[in-house]
């Protein structure tokens, strides 16, 4: 064969020989999965360890991972088998991101803390535990996880394994939810010290079970608040199931709250799960809690206290672990006052207070959360992200938000759609928000005089910035106000 065709054979041949190799690889782990799964009681104990649960044989390469892996990973077993675990993460040193290309091609990457986990177990014959800092890349961008690493070395038909036990797995999970949006404590936007010190307090309340009451306007980010707290506790693995109580009247209420039996009203055709049923083990967040029937309210309470419940139409008591996090924009001291919230429930449900400052008390965070809002919003298009011009921001940092987070957001969208991509200008804003903006300009303006002009410039001896700073205006304000005054002569 000619020394051209035997490279042209090379350069064919090779993804076939590296499917080959990997169909032999897999043919050699099914046993191992298949001696594992045979045995019931190891079977149960593998899949409900409630953290991210992985075995790597001697050439650190995954022949097992449990169901809390593969939920969290989006994965299955047969795509993982034979793959390294920062592949199978994510792993930037692994996945050929242009920030680490120059250690992700060796096969046995000394940066992966998990692989070292494993080695150490095998070779020592001993439990290894450590803190890890994983770097992986979802839509391109890389994200630094911490996770807590155990490793425990076995024999299994003179092969020796590791099993590495990975927690607070949930935080990869938060990143990949919703093409890399952050659901977690990361996802509280902002630098004033009080998100600052609402950041502390949600990692504070994570690390106990009792009930968290979050108050704040509409549009606060009540439920953004909520999840975060769930994702950095002990129920991470477990479902965050959030309800409405405003949504829906009474009498449905409770049979979502609490499930139902088949035949118990009309329209019962079969036999229902509750919210607090399906969040067994995990948290149930209770939105508008103001807003729910004094009726309720008493079972809500029976719940916080003894951890049990019957289904509308049922007589069985059902018990259940579920951490309580509720949220409300109504005073519930005012409501309690007006008889139309029970005081004990208010005191059970109100252990660990948290209060969401409304935008306009941090208008300093507004630029960041916009960039934030533009990002998220063209995460998903190949386009260039599009900038926020000045005289926006300045707009933007004027607005009273009476929604709040939520409004920002919407009006941050609509600005994106009328600048079809290009730099978002005060013509591709909400017309209420121009309005508001030219209304008060206007009054501004009109509050300038000749005298007060005269009296801020004697003061600051001829300086037009002091003058400006000390009539309460910004210096284009001053300038466009002595060209009215020549226009006027």
């Amino acid at each position: 064969m000619k020394t051209q065709d035997l490279r042209y054979f090379k350069r064919f041949y090779r993804p076939f020989a590296k499917l080959s190799s990997s169909i032999e690889r897999k043919a050699e782990m099914k046993p191992f999965i298949k001696d594992l799964m045979a045995n019931p009681l190891l079977r149960i104990i593998f899949d409900a360890v409630n953290c991210g649960l992985v075995v790597v044989d001697e050439d650190r390469r995954v022949v097992a991972l449990n169901d809390v892996m593969q939920r969290t990973l989006g994965v299955s077993r047969e795509t993982t088998l034979g793959k390294r675990v920062g592949e199978v993460l994510g792993c930037v040193h692994l996945t050929g991101h242009e920030s680490h290309k120059a250690c992700c091609e060796s096969t046995n990457c000394e940066n992966c803390e998990i692989r070292k986990a494993a080695i150490h177990a095998i070779s020592t014959n001993s439990k290894y535990a450590t803190n890890a800092v994983v770097s992986v890349t979802v839509k391109d961008k890389i994200y630094d996880l911490s996770f807590r690493l155990k490793a425990f070395p076995f024999d299994h038909q003179n092969k020796k394994y590791a099993v590495v036990f990975i927690e607070n797995l949930a935080k990869f999970k938060s990143v990949k939810l919703q093409h890399g949006r952050v659901v977690g404590l990361e996802s509280i936007i902002g630098e004033h010290e009080t998100i600052k010190e609402l950041k502390r307090t949600v990692l504070e309340v994570a690390q106990y079970d009792f009930p968290v009451l979050i108050q704040g306007e509409s549009g606060t980010g009540k439920e953004l608040v909520a999840m975060a707290i769930h994702s950095e506790s002990q129920r991470t693995h477990n479902l965050f199931v959030p309800v409405n109580c405003a949504a829906l009247p009474h009498g449905l209420l409770e049979s979502e709250l609490f499930g139902h039996t088949k035949g118990a009203f009309t329209g019962a055709l079969r036999d229902k799960k509750g919210r607090f049923e399906l969040a067994n083990g995990g948290t149930i967040f209770l939105d508008e809690i103001g807003d729910l029937d004094l009726s309720l309210q008493v079972k809500l309470l029976r719940v916080l206290q003894e951890g049990s419940f019957e289904k509308v139409g049922s007589i069985d008591t059902h018990h259940v672990d579920v951490r309580v996090i509720s949220a409300t924009n109504r005073d519930l001291q005012d409501e309690v006052r007006r008889k139309k919230f029970r005081l004990d429930l208010f005191y059970r449900l109100c252990v660990a207070p948290i209060t969401i400052p409304p935008l306009r008390e941090r208008t300093s965070d507004i630029p960041l959360l916009a960039n934030h809002f533009v990002n998220l919003f063209m995460a998903d298009h190949v386009v260039k992200t599009p900038k926020i011009s000045k005289k926006v921001i300045d707009i933007l940092i004027r607005h009273n938000w009476p929604g709040n987070i939520r409004e920002l957001q919407n009006v941050i969208q609509f600005s994106l759609m009328k600048s079809k991509g290009k730099k978002i200008g005060v013509q591709h804003l909400p017309s209420y928000i121009i309005d508001e903006s030219s209304k008060t300009t206007s009054k501004r303006r009109r509050k300038l005089t000749r005298t007060m002009v005269d009296e801020a410039l004697q003061k600051a001896k001829g300086n037009k910035l002091k003058a400006a700073k000390l009539l309460g205006v910004s210096r284009s304000t001053l300038y466009r106000f002595f060209d009215e005054m020549k226009e006027n002569r």
